[in-house]
């Protein structure tokens, strides 16, 4: 039933730029040879001289179909459809600019991280290069005391080595 369906926009609608009228023709869902002329506003139902007739004359509220669709136009509900709408689309930008700002932030937050390991990593490094001049003074003097022990022996050694050379002549 819904397949000739034409879409209204309803500001332009309710504003009144479009005319609203009942484009096509639609038949009858209980009687598919008749075409709708008349609604039923207590049971919210389009209907067609036979259904207004047998199954809707008790009711006090049928009025012809172009009545009833030009009557959206100032209906509570399309008003409050489109305030609901509109209120959507404001809180749908909130979100859209809430998300932009946290994309933003992951942006500033991920170039800060990497400004922050760059630094670590040249802390690092400097501390690394401290501890290997700190190693090699250590090294170096500790070779040099080993150096000089050793010659004191090598001295001492050669000492007794001409005292036995000389006792020995």
């Amino acid at each position: 039933m819904t397949a000739r369906h034409k879409l209204q926009n309803i500001q332009e609608m309710q504003s009144g730029d479009t005319p609203f009228e009942v484009c096509e023709v639609q038949s009858c869902e209980e009687h598919p040879g008749k075409i709708i002329e008349f609604y039923c506003l207590d049971h919210s139902q389009p209907c067609c001289t036979s259904c207004a007739t047998l199954s809707h004359r008790k009711c006090e509220n049928v009025t012809s179909i172009q009545k009833a669709a030009s009557g959206i136009k100032q209906s509570t509900k399309a008003s409050g459809l489109s305030q609901k709408l509109r209120e959507h689309v404001i809180q749908l930008s909130e979100v859209i600019d809430d998300q932009n700002k946290n994309l933003a932030d992951v942006e500033n937050s991920t170039g800060e991280i990497k400004t922050r390991v760059a630094d670590i990593k040249t802390e690092i490094s400097r501390h690394i290069d401290r501890i290997e001049e700190i190693l090699i003074t250590e090294l170096t003097s500790t070779k040099k005391q080993v150096e000089i022990e050793l010659k004191d022996e090598v001295d001492m050694l050669s000492s007794y080595s001409s005292a036995v050379k000389n006792g020995k002549q």
